[in-house]
């Protein structure tokens, strides 16, 4: 459990120092309902903002992180970030496919 435990806080150290370079106003949160810890962060766009969550497994380092990202009350993403070193890279590519879906939903609801 300690090995888990050292992982888990790497991944959090490594993660607080990337998303507070890009996103400085993100928040590390606790989840009331069942206490996991995530970041959460708006992105403004030209007709709204995307609100994302970055949210941490609860018991076990081998399961993934979950990213979920809202535009307009929609759920535009929802996918798993594996807890390795290409998270970052997962995480910018579902944040571009977000703002991309969040263009067409913005045309979409304009017509």
């Amino acid at each position: 459990m300690e090995v888990a435990t050292d992982f888990m806080q790497k991944i959090r150290s490594e993660d607080r120092g990337w998303i507070l370079n890009n996103f400085p106003a993100a928040q590390t949160l606790e989840a009331k309902r069942d206490g996991a810890i995530y970041w959460r962060w708006l992105i403004p766009l030209d007709n709204g903002e995307l609100n994302v969550r970055y949210q941490y497994p609860i018991y076990s380092s081998s399961k993934p992180a979950h990213l979920e990202i809202i535009y307009d009350s929609e759920e535009v993403i929802s996918e798993n970030i594996l807890l390795n070193s290409s998270r970052f890279e997962q995480i910018d590519k579902y944040l571009a496919l977000a703002m991309k879906n969040a263009k067409s939903i913005a045309s979409r609801n304009t017509k």
